[in-house]
């Protein structure tokens, strides 16, 4: 068959049609821009995105010259992103604008149909930049800043005047005395489609700590045109309250960090909200903030405890996530049809609302899991849980589960199985720092002894789809047990961790599994004072080519990977961890055997 000519295959990725069909099929379909101009021009006029950069070192005006390219040859782009990054705020600002010029220049003349922005905040709070914005893209829905603290004054009033809010801006110091002031005067919105508004910090651990600043806050005040707005802000302060409390057109609304008695204020205001996420460190959540949030469909709280009986006041509830659920204290007393499910102590069934379709619970403490029933009319639910296993409560000082926390895991297990669960993710964590051993302890381990099969024999009802062990101590006949969980497509066992790698050919009856992550940083010991030394047991090799090369794995795409951490292990250490796993994938190879079904990974990655 001869090759195709040049001139046929041009004409093919040329065509306005076919293209779509191409890059889809091609993992970096940037690519082909390189084979000629006009397989160029016919590939930038129908990308639905532009990402327009500038890094440190780049020369801005070879960056600006390309986006001109771009746009000249047809591009039309819903998307654009603009990253321009500089040490300095002010080299950063004169980037970015510059970026910028292009699309004010191609809107000038036909107007581009760009609905979504993403922009550095720095750039947006140079002097010249909300008009050049709203001119580079009159059609923007949606604009999500990346910020990063030092020019909220700036960024203030050119969102008043995107918004066309006006209100008394608190000017804050950096570096020069503060004094309040008039903000820019009362004037229609720059972008009067404008209805999603992200502030998102650079660094989300920040959300934790910074506050939202009255400069800020105040330029939001009676912007009811949007229905979208993510805060990465601590927000409890009452100057930042007001001003949200004017937002009435919002539906969804995501912040960092604020307290019940706000959330209960603004839940009274928003009463178009259907979707909030925040964060409220608290026991348990206060249940005033659940009843002014009644038309909630989504709910995210993070660190905050929450009455199930609460939730009955979100009858439109779809989405939940939280720390924990509980039952009300003082428990009443159990019904007669549920009365007979596991001890320790009595229960009772709780319903949920009757839309629920998928519940996280971030940090549930086993014993304190409710059981939970559907309503009549409801359907099933997607649950995704993490049993945390804490120092005391659950575990003695030598690092062995208490029996009570055993029959705690058993009970937990019996309630999700009653749950109308769907699909459910498990995770059973211990936050200890070696492996924990069973009841018993080192002795209730070995050959013929329980091991942790008590409670693990448990999870044989439920419809498992991930699991995800850390910080146990397994043993063989644990292994027996996990071999059975065959509903079970995730499986992962992390540090800090141990298991016999002699059993892990075993995990092979699993007949859906599609991944298995395993920690490899417990093959690393030393003794107290001494470097830490790479121990790889003998038949870690062997077990884990048994295990890649099963008959019953022959048609199916199972992606094994050793995870290990990178931050706490020595270079010298990692470096032969990655030589074994090099080996592996050779003799995986000699064997005939796809070598990428092998993987190795830091945890952070």
């Amino acid at each position: 068959m001869a090759a195709p000519r040049s001139a046929d295959l041009r004409s093919v990725l040329t065509d306005r049609d076919l293209l779509p069909h191409i890059l889809a099929h091609l993992e970096d379909g940037q690519f082909i821009r390189q084979l000629s101009s006009d397989i160029r021009a016919a590939y930038d006029a129908q990308a639905g995105s532009l990402r327009a950069k500038a890094h440190k070192d780049d020369d801005i005006h070879k960056q600006e010259l390309s986006v001109r390219g771009i746009l000249s040859r047809g591009c039309r782009p819903s998307t654009v992103f603009v990253e321009a990054h500089r040490p300095l705020l002010e080299h950063q600002q004169r980037a970015g604008i510059r970026l910028l010029r292009p699309f004010a220049d191609v809107s000038r003349l036909t107007p581009l149909p760009t609905t979504e922005l993403s922009l550095d905040s720095a750039v947006l709070a140079a002097d010249t930049a909300a008009g050049l914005l709203a001119g580079s893209f009159p059609a923007l829905e949606a604009l999500r800043l990346a910020h990063k603290p030092g020019a909220d004054t700036g960024l203030a009033s050119a969102l008043m005047q995107l918004l066309g809010t006006a209100a008394s801006v608190y000017v804050a110091s950096e570096g020069a005395e503060g004094s309040e002031g008039a903000g820019p005067a009362a004037q229609g919105p720059l972008l009067p489609g404008l209805t999603t508004l992200e502030l998102n910090l650079a660094e989300s651990s920040i959300a934790l700590f910074q506050s939202l600043g009255p400069a800020l806050a105040a330029a939001l005040r009676g912007a009811t045109q949007l229905c979208r707005l993510r805060l990465d802000f601590s927000v409890g302060l009452q100057p930042a309250l007001e001003p949200l409390r004017t937002l009435t057109g919002l539906r969804s609304l995501s912040i960092g960090n604020t307290l019940p008695d706000f959330a209960c204020a603004l839940g009274a205001s928003l009463t178009a909200l259907t979707r909030l996420a925040c964060g409220i460190r608290t026991r348990r959540l206060p249940s005033a903030v659940l009843q002014t949030l009644t038309g909630l469909v989504e709910l995210t709280i993070e660190g905050a405890t929450i009455d199930v009986t609460d939730l009955a006041s979100l009858s439109s509830l779809t989405q939940l996530e939280c720390e924990a659920l509980c039952a009300p204290s003082p428990m009443p007393a159990p019904a007669p049809e549920v009365a007979a499910v596991a001890t320790p102590g009595s229960v009772f069934a709780w319903p949920l609302p009757p839309g629920l379709a998928f519940c996280k619970l971030e940090c549930q403490a086993p014993g304190e899991l409710p059981l939970v029933t559907p309503s009549p009319s409801a359907g099933t639910v997607e649950w995704d849980v993490c049993l945390s296993l804490q120092p005391n409560r659950h575990y003695d000082a030598d690092g062995a589960l208490l029996p009570v926390a055993e029959a705690m895991l058993h009970r937990a297990a019996t309630f999700l199985s009653r749950s109308a669960a769907d699909t459910l993710c498990l995770a059973v964590e211990a936050e200890s720092p070696v492996a924990l051993k069973p009841v018993g302890g080192e002795a209730e381990a070995g050959p013929g002894r329980p091991s942790h099969t008590g409670w693990l024999q448990a999870l044989a009802g439920l419809p498992l789809s991930t699991l995800r062990l850390k910080g146990l101590a397994l043993a063989y006949q644990d292994f027996d047990v996990l071999s059975g969980l065959s509903d079970v497509e995730n499986l992962e066992i992390v540090a800090p961790a141990s298991y016999p790698s002699a059993a892990l050919p075993r995990l092979a009856r699993l007949p859906v599994l599609s991944y298995l992550a395993l920690d490899c940083s417990c093959w690393v010991g030393g003794e107290r004072g001494h470097a830490l030394r790479l121990r790889e047991p003998p038949e870690a090799r062997g077990a884990l080519l048994s295990l890649c090369s099963d008959d019953r794995w022959a048609d199916a795409l199972v992606e094994v990977v050793l995870r290990y951490s990178a931050q706490t292990l020595p270079r010298e250490i990692t470096s032969k961890l990655r030589a074994a796993r090099k080996a592996l994938r050779a003799e995986l190879r000699r064997m005939g055997l796809d070598p990428d079904r092998l993987q190795m990974r830091p945890y952070d990655e």
